[in-house]
């Protein structure tokens, strides 16, 4: 889980981030949870995720996806599944970085940081079927920011757990089923872009001994956290079927 990005602009980033006015601005989305931005309030007005990180109910398929050619499935019935096919030059990096209220020179800078996120994770962290695979970015977004918020690990299985409940609740979750591919690689993307941003600035922090800094990311996950599932680090469990919440 453990994301060691080297950037030259990394230090530069969290400069821009720590001080943009907008980090820590409030917005509301359809759950009644807060988050960062208005373009990342779409991850909690899609889909409530507290509820897909639960075990999956008893007979539930935790399969990444149906065959479309399956000899079993209904003819006209589409394949149910958490991946996409990823579109070509994504907005989501260039995106996220308007939300920051920086000149055009460092909102560049970020825009393509952003975009080294996604490389990095899909070349580094995410192989096989865990690449452009929602339920692999949800489980990942949430250990991530959970690691940093805490300075707890989470061992892999149990990070490996949590994809696979996802994963199934998602498949039986018709809103989302009806996502298309751009939109399913905007939820990806942002997951993955938020989660490595703390742990890249925390990290940072870290190497140049800056409790300052590592606490403005801690920060940043926690709100992280809270906006998608309405819950603090403390409250989360990871178990072998899931996330749990006290």
């Amino acid at each position: 889980m453990e994301c060691r990005l080297r950037s030259r602009t990394i230090g530069l980033v969290c400069l821009i981030v720590l001080g943009s006015a907008q980090v820590h601005a409030q917005f509301q989305d359809a759950w009644g949870t807060g988050w960062n931005n208005p373009v990342s309030a779409s991850i909690g007005s899609s889909i409530y995720w507290k509820t897909m990180t639960m075990p999956p109910k008893k007979g539930t398929s935790s399969s990444a996806q149906t065959p479309a050619n399956s000899a079993n499935a209904p003819a006209a019935q589409k394949a149910r599944t958490v991946n996409f096919q990823p579109l070509k030059n994504s907005p989501t990096p260039r995106n996220i970085a308007a939300t920051f209220k920086v000149d055009g020179v460092q909102r560049k800078e970020l825009e393509q940081t952003f975009a080294r996120f996604l490389e990095f994770f899909n070349t580094k962290v995410a192989t096989g079927a865990d690449r452009y695979n929602v339920a692999s970015a949800a489980a990942f977004f949430m250990a991530g920011n959970y690691m940093v918020a805490t300075g707890k690990e989470v061992p892999d299985a149990r990070v490996e757990a949590l994809r696979d409940a996802l994963q199934a609740n998602l498949l039986d979750h018709d809103k989302f089923q009806a996502m298309d591919a751009r939109r399913r690689q905007e939820l990806y993307e942002t997951l993955v872009i938020y989660a490595m941003l703390s742990q890249a600035g925390f990290q940072e922090g870290e190497k140049k001994n800056d409790a300052k800094q590592m606490n403005n990311f801690r920060e940043l996950a926690r709100q992280n956290l809270n906006a998608v599932l309405g819950a603090t680090p403390e409250q989360m469990v990871f178990t072998t079927t899931g996330l749990m919440f006290k």
